[in-house]
């Protein structure tokens, strides 16, 4: 009873640890990537402002899209806002500048209250990026010396024959890179800014 208690113990005492120095094991047990807050009305609804908290790997790129749309009575109010920012491995905080987009006869501004917004992160690691095509050998292709390394005939084709060119071919793709995508989404409420 006491050894299973002990090993109970040192697992617990593990897993905290490890929580606490890897980020991406305490993203993995459950912490959120990408946190929205609540709307800031400025600029007599105009605009708002909407803070944000993403997570991702240190030295990969973050990409994120902040939408929101208010309904206010039978027209709407809407807009979206981009950002790219170098993640750090830590939380890190933004702030979102989202327009009320004007779409046609039915689209007023934000007004205090509840909306629907919607704030997306994909992040990738750059370093991992690939290229999709083999290069084409020294003396092939655009740019390259012929000069040298004239180009074989041709012959004709007929039946199964193909060419004997040996041109460079579409390989598999470059192991996908791990990325990241999260998503926050529900009710936010706009509120007047603070003083106005």
């Amino acid at each position: 009873m006491k050894a299973s208690a002990r090993r109970t113990a040192a697992v617990a005492a593990a897993t905290t640890l490890a929580l606490a120095i890897s980020p991406s094991a305490a993203l993995a047990a459950g912490a959120k990537r990408v946190t929205q807050g609540n709307g800031t009305l400025m600029a007599d609804g105009a605009a708002i402002t909407l803070p944000s908290t993403f997570t991702c790997p240190a030295g990969y790129m973050a990409y994120l899209t902040a939408q929101v749309i208010q309904a206010i009575d039978d027209e709407f109010a809407g807009g979206f806002d981009t950002a790219a920012k170098e993640c750090t491995g830590e939380k890190q905080r933004i702030s979102f500048f989202i327009q009320a987009i004007p779409a046609g006869d039915n689209t007023r501004p934000f007004q205090a209250g509840s909306a629907s917004s919607r704030v997306i992160l994909d992040a990738v690691d750059p370093e991992a990026e690939g290229p999709y095509y083999e290069e084409a050998p020294a003396g092939e292709g655009e740019g390259g010396d012929r000069s040298s390394s004239p180009l074989p005939e041709i012959p004709p084709l007929t039946g199964a024959q193909y060419s004997t060119i040996d041109e460079p071919m579409p390989t598999e793709p470059a192991e996908a890179s791990p990325t990241v995508h999260a998503e926050a989404r529900g009710p936010i409420t706009l509120q007047e800014k603070a003083g106005s």
